[in-house]
């Protein structure tokens, strides 16, 4: 009897991920077959020691054949195929044995690409279907299956299955796919110059590399295909955004806004249009139509099609824009709400910590304080005089020795921070830490070199602790270089 599964890969040096990958679909899988396009690392031993076939065939710079040599190798009589970098949690692997178990038919799951640890793009792509001779993949590279599904005639179907595809993280890692692809896609464009998806991919590619003018000429070229829309509607549907960004980045907001209210007339699910709107409306200063635009963001479900898009960035985005809005009106509770909101809702906020951190202490919502500000610090938002107003804000709930920890982490980051030194002072002679103060103080006085007032401070703390000599040193030291000052000469008196 034939499997029933067979995972297919595609790898090349994929040490680092692939373990990770295969460990996911344990339990799930009858088969792991694994096409190693010229691995020089441990990639195919790893392979092996999971138990997946594994295939030789040399990488020849088209994803397609090597994709294809895996539909061809495997034994199953459904196929789900899957990239070393993506991950499929495993609350999904019953939703997936539901579908073997039904009509064949080729199923669009939801693929979540994650930039720099954060859920970024989301798009719909077909990756389970049944086995079959006339469903194979087509293009060098950005493979679809799309094509040959649509002339086998053989059921598409969404369904809520989500991958994670961690691949983009890293900066550097996407930079080097983007230089990769220009070559193999501008192939592609003289092979399929009437195909939407290979123009728009080719228009992306040159968008990235900040060529807006070419990203736009390749854009405007899909509009002018005769049966654009017939062909790849999701394609055809996201081009006016796609013309309305590439003016955006040129700074041409009358063409860009066309574009965008063009969209939004005739595709008005499509989030980004709004989106866009509401950043030329705030690089306009019309808060009006920020607020507007920004709020239908928010409120618009995601319309998650073949197309990525980013609808986490846009929408977290979204909600630090009107939060900020608030905030620089002093509406500091609307604020903080938002900035709640936005963490809650996206678990991920496009604001800085600190500014969330300071609504909260404006508002008089100090566990809130404490949150975002402890966020803002972990992600070194927090200048010396936030973290001045950070140990205010633990002094004022009674964590007075982390109080005092952030008003000297503020003085070491800046000696010369006025409210920390100020705060510092306050703390020490109030909880009597004479000798802890005097000691640190003595550090940020030899960073410093000239510091009366710091030494003024050292030598009433020398003094409370019984050390009436070093307190005359420190007053002695403020009148060689300071003889004016009256009150170290005073000082001294009380000694």
């Amino acid at each position: 009897m034939l499997p029933l599964l067979s995972v297919i890969m595609i790898v090349k040096n994929e040490e680092q991920e692939l373990s990770h990958c295969l460990e996911c679909v344990k339990g799930l899988a009858d088969e792991i077959l694994i096409v190693d396009t010229g691995s020089t690392d441990n990639t195919v031993a790893i392979a092996r020691a999971c138990g997946a076939k594994v295939i030789s065939d040399p990488w020849q710079d088209d994803f397609s054949r090597a994709r294809n040599r895996s539909i061809e190798e495997a034994s199953g009589q459904w196929l789900l195929w899957l990239d070393a970098d993506d991950r499929l949690a495993d609350i999904e692997h019953g939703k997936i044995r539901r579908l073997l178990h039904g009509d064949p038919a080729a199923y669009l799951f939801i693929i979540e690409n994650l930039y720099e640890g954060r859920k970024a793009q989301e798009f719909r792509q077909v990756r389970l279907f049944p086995k079959r001779k006339d469903i194979r993949f087509q293009g060098k590279i950005h493979e679809s299956l799309t094509p040959t599904v649509a002339q086998s005639g053989l059921p598409v179907k969404t369904c809520e299955i989500r991958i994670t595809h961690t691949g983009y993280s890293d900066a550097e890692k996407r930079r080097e796919k983007v230089r990769r692809n220009l070559t193999l896609l501008t192939e592609e464009y003289h092979r399929f110059p009437h195909d939407p998806a290979v123009i728009m991919e080719l228009g992306h590619t040159h968008f990235q590399l900040k060529d807006y003018a070419s990203a736009l000429k390749l854009y405007q070229e899909i509009l002018a295909l005769p049966d654009g829309e017939k062909t790849q509607q999701d394609v055809f549907r996201s081009v006016p955004i796609f013309i309305g960004t590439a003016y955006y980045e040129m700074r041409d907001y009358e063409n860009a806004k066309i574009w965008f209210r063009r969209s939004v007339e005739r595709f008005p699910e499509k989030i980004a249009a709004y989106y866009y709107l509401g950043r030329i409306a705030l690089d306009e200063k019309d808060v009006t139509a920020v607020k507007a635009m920004f709020q239908l963001v928010i409120l618009k479900e995601p319309d998650i099609s073949t197309v990525a898009s980013d609808y986490t960035g846009m929408k977290a985005n979204a909600y630090a824009y009107i939060a900020n809005l608030h905030f620089v009106r002093g509406e500091f509770e609307e604020a903080l709400k938002l900035y709640i909101e936005s963490e809650e809702k996206l678990g991920y906020a496009a604001y800085q910590y600190a500014s969330a951190g300071y609504a909260a202490l404006k508002a008089q919502n100090l566990s809130r304080a404490v949150y975002f500000l402890a966020k803002a610090e972990a992600a070194g938002e927090l200048s010396a005089e936030g973290l001045s107003d950070f140990g205010v804000v633990l002094w004022g709930i009674a964590r007075r020795d982390r109080a005092v920890m952030k008003w000297e982490e503020a003085m070491e980051k800046d000696p010369h921070c006025i409210s920390a030194q100020n705060n510092y002072v306050d703390a020490i002679f109030e909880l009597k830490e004479y000798s802890r103060g005097s000691d640190f103080l003595r550090k940020i006085i030899d960073q410093i070199g000239d510091a009366p007032t710091l030494r003024f401070f050292r030598a009433n703390m020398l003094k409370s602790q019984g050390d009436r000599l070093g307190a005359r040193l420190e007053a002695e030291a403020i009148l060689a270089r300071h003889p004016e000052n009256s009150g170290a000469r005073d000082f001294l008196k009380t000694l």
